[in-house]
Parts: structure tokens; C-alpha cells; sequence
């Protein structure tokens, strides 16, 4: 297999909008520490979820998932509603529900969307394409 990033984004917190962390400007990872948290399945999203839990080890805690939803809009929505704190990429901030925001946390890790291909050989047009495609939409994506 043949492997290119596409794009990079960092995670940041998405709060609710009466949280008395959501008024700073910036976070460290451990303001999060005793929190409830909203989170994907492991099982689902593995790369991420273990990035995610290396980080808040590494602050000293494990987070406590409340509640878990496959869906980022079901989980921002859960954020809105109070049950707890998520950390998705900074691409969601653009999703503007009403009663989420977003803080950026110092040191976030960041999170890579990347192609894979069958390699052994030339990269066939299609796939060549669909990487020229990909790359302008994301770094437009990035821009808006």
C-alpha cells in the first residue's frame, strides 16, 4: 500500500456554552481532567480514540465517557445539550451549533486525513486524479 497526507488539524475542546471554561481563550489538556466527556467507539475509531487517550495520560487522567455516538454532529449536539466535552478537529468549529464552543488546547495533537492505494507500480490515472482533486478541496476546506 501507497500512502499521501492530505490534510492536518489539530484537535480543540468543544464545550458547552455555559461551561466556566468555555469564556478562555486557550486550554492545557488537564483543565479537562474530572470532566465528563462525549466520545466516539473504540472500536470505530481506534487511531483515534488511543491518540486521544495517550494525551490525557500523559496529563495525568483518563477521561470519563458519559456517552458515546458513531456521528460528530450527534456528539457536538450531546456537547450542546450539556452531557459533556469533545475534542474533535478544528474543521468542526465551522458547524456553528448553538450552544458549542470551541477552544483551542495548547499542544493538541494533530490529526491527519491521509489516501491509501494498492502501490507496486505507477500511480494509475484515477488515483492520481482523485489525489489532485482531494488536495484542492481540502486546502480550500481549510481556507473557508
Amino acid at each position: 500500500l501507497t500512502s499521501r497526507p492530505l490534510w492536518r488539524q489539530p484537535l480543540v475542546a468543544a464545550l458547552p456554552a455555559g461551561h466556566p471554561l468555555a469564556a478562555r481563550a486557550e486550554l492545557e489538556i488537564g483543565d479537562l481532567a474530572g470532566e465528563p466527556f462525549v466520545f466516539f467507539p473504540r472500536h470505530l475509531r481506534a487511531t483515534y480514540f488511543d491518540q486521544v487517550m495517550r494525551w490525557t495520560s500523559g496529563a495525568g487522567y483518563t477521561p470519563q465517557v458519559v456517552q458515546e455516538a458513531i456521528e460528530i454532529p450527534t456528539l457536538l449536539s450531546l456537547v450542546a445539550a450539556g452531557v459533556g466535552v469533545f475534542l474533535p478537529i478544528r474543521f468542526f468549529e465551522r458547524l456553528s451549533l448553538p450552544g458549542v464552543v470551541y477552544c483551542p488546547v495548547r499542544g493538541a495533537p494533530v490529526i491527519e486525513i491521509v489516501a491509501v492505494w494498492r502501490g507496486g507500480g505507477e500511480m494509475g490515472p484515477v488515483v492520481g486524479s482523485f489525489l489532485e482533486v482531494a488536495g484542492e478541496v481540502l486546502q480550500n476546506q481549510g481556507r473557508e
